[in-house]
């Protein structure tokens, strides 16, 4: 993944895991805005690595015994 990329995705990922509940919500947000926008401007490879990676994190989210990381 481009190291750009790799630094927004992680800046997402840290706001999902907050725990404040309007962080989250607007890491949610933004990376929704993201991939509707800037995201497309990627070349496929890019947007697809993009998106496995994301996917590996969510993952890791949903199945993380830390509550507060699955609210």
């Amino acid at each position: 993944i481009m190291s750009g990329t790799a630094t927004v995705l992680q800046q997402f990922v840290g706001g999902l895991k907050s725990r404040n509940e309007d962080t989250r919500a607007k890491s949610a947000k933004d990376l929704q805005h993201y991939v509707t926008t800037e995201l497309r401007e990627l070349s496929q490879d890019e947007a697809t690595t993009f998106y496995d990676e994301l996917n590996h994190h969510i993952f890791v989210l949903v199945s993380s015994s830390d509550v507060n990381e699955k609210k």
